[in-house]
């Protein structure tokens, strides 16, 4: 997936917000890189049951990896 913030970002607790979604196998390696040269990204990950599964914040203030495994496989949501 690749996208661009903004188009369709939602303005939630002071911050814009965009959600993507993504179809998560359990057991395999996915990972999530976000850059910006304008904000410190920060990344969260919620499994099929809507409950945070992972999360990140750039240290860097330019990007964040985030690297997991889902426990289940399903439908993922990315909130950056």
């Amino acid at each position: 997936l690749q996208a661009e913030l903004g188009r369709t970002s939602v303005l939630a607790g002071g911050f814009h917000r965009d959600t993507y979604r993504f179809a998560g196998v359990a057991g395999r390696e996915h990972v999530i890189r976000v850059s910006s040269s304008a904000f410190a990204p920060t990344i969260v990950v919620s499994g099929p049951g809507g409950a945070p599964v992972a999360g990140e914040l750039a240290r860097s203030g330019t990007g964040a990896t985030l690297t997991f495994r889902p426990a289940s496989t399903g439908t993922h949501t990315v909130v950056v």
